[in-house]
């Protein structure tokens, strides 16, 4: 029995990317070959997107521990209690919840090589949140909605590095910077521009 091969298929994801390729991608190459830039893209295309889902999750952690910390301190650090728990049970929540939001950003800035304006880091934000609990509210949101944001950031970090590593190496900047542009606007659009 002769074997048959089967057709060549092609996963969304893989003809998405082949779309985005072959449109941005000039005919001609305006520069020679980069081949330390597609390491660089290499090596990028595996670190961007993990610091970006682990930093993500941890931001989406960090802000559903933080709500915990705060519905608890509701119980433990109010007026009446406070002289007798004084945040007992909320304050090591909350403290868990710092070190997560701060692994988070550590991963998202470390794997990238870069620091970001709009990262929460400030430790009054877990544990001695100020304002009244819409503005705490807000605060958990916001961090909540950033470690959201990073998976769709994961997606085309991991495309444009890839593509970067192939328009580098035949030397076509047009399509380098085209990829870069939309790498760099994807990031300060969830994480703000970088420091």
């Amino acid at each position: 029995m002769i074997a048959m091969s089967k057709p060549l298929e092609l996963s969304f994801w893989g003809a998405a990317f082949l779309a985005v390729f072959l449109c941005i991608t000039p005919v001609t190459a305006e520069a020679g070959p980069d081949v330390g830039g597609a390491v660089d893209s290499l090596a990028s295309t595996a670190l961007d997107p993990a610091g970006d889902l682990i930093g993500g999750g941890s931001l989406i952690s960090a802000s559903l521990i933080g709500i915990v910390g705060d519905i608890v301190s509701v119980l433990d650090d109010n007026n009446v209690v406070e002289p007798f728990l004084g945040g007992l049970i909320s304050q090591p929540i909350r403290r868990v919840a710092l070190g997560i939001s701060q692994m988070g950003t550590g991963a998202l800035e470390g794997f990238h090589a870069g620091d970001r304006k709009n990262l929460p880091e400030a430790a009054g934000n877990y544990l001695d949140p100020q304002g009244d609990a819409g503005a705490v509210v807000e605060t958990r949101v916001k961090t909540f909605a950033m470690g959201i944001g990073a998976i769709p950031v994961a997606v085309v970090d991991l495309l444009t590095d890839a593509g970067m590593i192939f328009t580098k190496l035949v030397g076509a900047e047009g399509a380098t910077g085209t990829l870069s542009g939309w790498h760099n606007d994807t990031h300060n659009s969830v994480f703000g521009p970088a420091m």
